[in-house]
């Protein structure tokens, strides 16, 4: 981008006439705080958004983090003022709601759905001598077949 035309959007916000007293302007302690969006392909993908401490011949001298850099004008392919930056609306947070806790298995009567019982109950066995088993993990090989073992193991 030209000097040139950096220069006259400058002094459009700025609100002054003469392009030497852009610097004295920006100097002052009393200076607007007046950002400026400047993008291009070597200053960065989103470019980079900043106070501009001075004017120079060679390009434009504005504050970094910490420290004040040079862009030259060559390296500028848009320079404009800056959006306001505005507050992200808050969301309202979810209310947490408690599960309904399910009631759990009780033990497993063994034999009680099998055809067996039928039978056992026609020779005359109580249903209360049916014995009663809890759940237990499956036995064998726990764990994924794709995940390689160590040597040896398998």
């Amino acid at each position: 981008m030209k000097q040139s035309e950096i220069v006259k959007i400058m002094l459009a916000e700025l609100g002054i006439k003469d392009a030497s007293e852009i610097n004295k302007v920006l100097k002052a302690k009393d200076a607007p705080a007046i950002r400026f969006r400047i993008a291009g392909k070597k200053i960065g993908h989103l470019g980079f958004t900043g106070l501009i401490k001075s004017v120079e011949a060679a390009g434009l001298k504005v504050f970094d983090v910490n420290k004040v850099t040079l862009l030259k004008y060559s390296d500028i392919e848009k320079f404009e003022k800056a959006k306001p930056k505005v507050p992200r609306p808050v969301q309202p947070k979810k209310e947490i709601v408690p599960e309904k806790k399910t009631a759990r298995r009780g033990p497993i009567e063994v034999g009680a759905f099998t055809a067996e019982n039928e039978d056992d109950e026609s020779e005359g066995q109580d249903q209360e001598d049916t014995k009663t088993v809890s759940r237990r993990k499956p036995a064998g090989k726990q764990g994924s077949r794709f995940i390689p073992a160590k040597p040896g193991k398998l």
